[in-house]
């Protein structure tokens, strides 16, 4: 992860280019990564389109990644 005041400076510099969607994603799904990356691009009056990495079989019983880890995650980011 780079430091908030680095994502902030490249998403400002970025909309001043003319750059207006930016898809956020980090591979391991960790939600305050996603969450200050969204945060960054409002801020700068920017389109942010969420991405979430997917990883295992959602139907089994014995993992982390079942869908509801998945939709959970979608929910905290929509209400982030």
């Amino acid at each position: 992860a780079l430091p908030d005041n680095v994502v902030d400076a490249f998403v400002k510099e970025a909309r001043v280019a003319g750059i207006d969607i930016f898809r956020v994603f980090d591979s391991l799904n960790y939600k305050d990564n996603l969450v200050q990356g969204i945060e960054a691009v409002v801020k700068a009056n920017g389109v942010a389109q969420a991405a979430i990495c997917y990883t295992g079989n959602v139907l089994a019983d014995d993992t982390k990644y079942t869908l509801q880890y998945y939709t959970r995650l979608a929910a905290d980011l929509v209400n982030a």
